[in-house]
């Protein structure tokens, strides 16, 4: 959870245009953190919620239904001092994963059933570092994941099959809590910053790792990016095989960092701060449309930003009546229905829906 608040000054859009949202529901008043998934070759998607007792809930989310939990809570002891949650879906069996880092390490639970059951006890993955960020769970391939979590400023990798470790190692450095996506078998891009220096770090095999701190832009040349130094300033996510968005602030500006055959830079908007977020889970197989959630000071909307059917960029403008959302947690999801962006006020999880 995310306790900086945000300025927002004016609203740049380089592509497409202003929307406004639809709906809004409030899902829970007792939400620390959130995070989501998509399951069942994109059939279902939902979010697992972590309460202020360390205990989780799963969610799912259907045109027919609505928001309907899938079960009373994932059996098991609860986190003590939880520093948040990620969910990966391993895709051959269309099983769901969840793992969250607390004191004792990092732990896992699963489903086999779209989140209507799950193992009795947690398992324990990795207690080798003194981690303290939430971990960044990826799907490669195999029965396979990566886990990816900071130890001070030290980037650790832990390959496990779901439930216990097989190995795990220092991979680099980051400042910021790590990113991880996957856009096919054995393909990891995960992104930090490396003092306040955004940061790409890439294997295509899940083993061997490239670091990048500069960028190959599609004009040629080469650039760095400042990324502020304050919590949610860095987010990304993958709409597809070979493409890549990063929504970043540098402390003045809010950017957009695309890979479409090459890097290109987009100015989002003008902030002396800002809070980003993205969607890190996907359709079956890897994919799900860009988007990326700017959450603003109290009183102002929350912008959220997602790619068009025609790669044209749309921004909308979302707020829920006398709501001060000082406080966000991860925020913007895509599920098989519709856009939606979820946020934290307080307590209360909301969730925007319509807004295409």
């Amino acid at each position: 959870m995310h306790t900086n608040r945000i300025a927002l000054l004016s609203l740049v859009v380089a592509a497409g245009t202003a929307r406004a949202g639809g709906s809004y529901y409030r899902l829970s008043t007792d939400a620390k953190y959130v995070a989501p998934f998509t399951v069942d070759t994109g059939a279902s998607s939902g979010i697992v919620i972590e309460d202020s007792y360390g205990y989780f809930f799963p969610m799912t989310f259907s045109a027919k239904a609505g928001w309907v939990p899938t079960t009373s809570r994932i059996p098991g002891t609860h986190a003590y001092n939880g520093l948040g949650l990620s969910v990966a879906v391993d895709y051959d069996i269309h099983a769901l994963y969840v793992f969250e880092t607390e004191d004792g390490g990092i732990y896992s639970n699963y489903s086999l059933d779209n989140g209507v059951t799950w193992r009795t006890s947690w398992c324990h993955i990795s207690s080798d570092y003194q981690f303290d960020s939430a971990p960044a769970a990826v799907y490669v391939g195999s029965n396979a994941f990566r886990v990816y979590a900071r130890a001070s400023d030290a980037l650790i990798e832990i390959k496990t099959n779901g439930c216990g470790e097989i190995a795990s190692q220092v991979i680099g450095a980051t400042l910021a809590p790590p990113i991880a996506l996957s856009w096919g078998p054995g393909r990891v891009d995960i992104f930090g910053t490396y003092g306040a220096t955004l940061e790409w770090i890439e294997t295509s095999d899940a083993t061997n790792y490239q670091t990048h701190t500069s960028f190959q832009m599609s004009d040629g040349t080469m650039k760095s990016f400042t990324v502020a130094n304050a919590p949610g300033s860095l987010a990304a996510t993958t709409p597809g095989s070979d493409r890549l968005e990063v929504v970043f602030c540098d402390g003045h500006h809010v950017w957009r960092l695309g890979y479409v055959d090459g890097w290109f830079i987009q100015p989002l908007l003008t902030a002396s701060s800002a809070m980003v977020s993205a969607a890190n889970e996907f359709d079956d197989p890897y994919e799900t449309p860009a988007a990326a959630a700017v959450f603003t000071e109290a009183g102002q909307p929350v912008m959220a930003f997602d790619l068009n059917d025609d790669g044209t960029l749309a921004a909308h403008q979302l707020q829920v009546p006398g709501t001060t959302f000082s406080v966000f947690a991860e925020g913007l999801m895509s599920t098989p229905i519709e856009n939606m962006v979820y946020g934290i006020s307080g307590t209360n999880l909301y969730v925007f829906s319509g807004l295409d």
